[in-house]
């Protein structure tokens, strides 16, 4: 009998390693295609500052900020990268927050809506937690 539970607790340890490994790997793969379509968000939303697009020198223009707009869009592409590198992935995160936390309180000062730069950061921060899940304090088995 008690060969035959080791050799039970043997096959299951196996299958649960496995199921931790595949669960493991699945939010590394989610994560990373979430990274890839938020980073690819802020190179466009970049190059649109850097272009000049119309609607976007409405805007700053609007807002008192069009003589910064390219400034904006350097850094908007500094924090992408560093956010994209796995290095400096949790300094791009602190990087990204401070934009989009300007991008907030800009569009709240002028009465805009607001809520697609906060949804934004949060779904940085959601990913930057599924890329390193430690991140924010949480234990994991893994």
């Amino acid at each position: 009998m008690r060969e035959y539970v080791t050799l039970m607790s043997a096959i299951l340890g196996i299958q649960i390693n496995h199921l931790a490994r595949t669960t493991k790997m699945t939010r590394k793969r989610i994560a990373f295609g979430l990274t890839c379509l938020f980073c690819l968000s802020l190179i466009m939303s970049a190059a649109m500052k850097l272009t000049g697009s119309k609607e976007v020198i409405e805007q700053f223009t609007q807002m008192g900020l069009a003589d910064w707009r390219v400034i904006i869009a350097m850094g908007e592409l500094a924090g992408t990268a560093l956010f994209f590198m796995p290095q400096t992935k949790n300094f791009g995160t602190m990087v990204l927050s401070g934009y989009l936390g300007g991008a907030i309180m800009a569009h709240m000062s002028h009465g805009e809506d607001f809520s697609a730069p906060a949804i934004f950061l949060i779904l940085i921060w959601i990913t930057a937690g599924l890329r390193q899940p430690d991140l924010y304090g949480f234990k994991t088995g893994s």
